[in-house]
């Protein structure tokens, strides 16, 4: 019979096999639950009809963010999938975002 693992060893081993293999992803989905902290970072939910991931933008770098995210925009974003071992989550640190389409018809 295998030994056990640690809920901790599968969790980083996820981790390692996430964040190795998304380094950089581009996704377009629709912003919700859109939070812009007192801290400066964004907080929110890109989706899709069916499915959404939790997104953390930080500060400094939504400051070449030229327009205002509101939820219900459809969106561009490029960023890195990583994994939160305390709560066992996997979320988008987003690097940079556009409006979806803008670029398209230029």
């Amino acid at each position: 019979m295998e030994k056990a693992i640690s809920v901790s060893e599968l969790t980083n081993y996820i981790k390692r096999v996430i964040e190795e293999n998304f380094e950089q992803v581009r996704i377009i989905g629709e912003i919700s639950n859109f939070k812009a902290h007192a801290s400066g970072h964004w907080y929110f939910t890109l989706k899709d009809k069916n499915a959404q991931i939790s997104c953390t933008m930080w500060k400094g770098l939504n400051n070449y963010v030229f327009f205002t995210p509101q939820d219900g925009m459809q969106i561009v974003v490029t960023g890195k999938v990583t994994v939160y071992p305390p709560r066992g989550n996997y979320q988008l640190d987003v690097k940079s975002m556009k409006p979806a389409g803008e670029g398209e018809l230029q």
